[in-house]
């Protein structure tokens, strides 16, 4: 019986995030390290729901300046990929990035934490370019739900 409980309770699980909506606000639990403030980006030529990554195209990503407030893309600690518009202006993010600045250190020994925010959900969006490092290969992303943060509690 327990053989197959499993199986159906990861179906029910996964079943679960196909049925969020536009305009839905939930609670995301995102793993974080300060870096991530401007290690993680995306690139796309068209605004998502009236914001933008911070590269119009993966070509020039290494030329163009990312834009401030952009979106960019974070992981929760089950997985799950959001774009997220400006995580980091959060004031707790704010103030774990002023406890531990990442400017000068090897991301390996920063600390991750978790962010638990709620999220906002504008819509979805395919065709995506993404990455998590500076200098890391971009990935087209899997469609993704773009949300906007609010009252984000840092833990760790």
């Amino acid at each position: 019986m327990l053989a197959f409980a499993l199986p159906l309770a990861v179906l029910l699980f996964q079943a679960r995030g196909s049925s969020l909506a536009v305009g839905e606000d939930i609670e995301v639990r995102f793993t974080l390290i300060t870096a991530d403030r401007t290690a993680t980006m995306c690139a796309s030529p068209e605004s998502i729901f009236g914001r933008f990554c911070g590269y119009r195209s993966v070509p020039s990503a290494v030329a163009q300046p990312p834009r401030s407030g952009a979106l960019q893309p974070f992981s929760t600690i089950g997985g799950r990929l959001y774009l997220v518009e400006n995580l980091f202006a959060e004031p707790a993010l704010v103030a774990r990035v002023a406890l531990e600045p990442p400017a000068g250190k090897d991301p390996k020994h920063l600390r991750r934490f978790e962010a638990r925010c709620g999220l906002r959900l504008l819509g979805k969006v395919s065709s995506v370019h993404i990455r998590f490092t500076p200098a890391g290969p971009w990935g087209m992303a899997p469609t993704l739900w773009v949300g906007v943060p609010h009252d984000c509690k840092v833990i760790g």
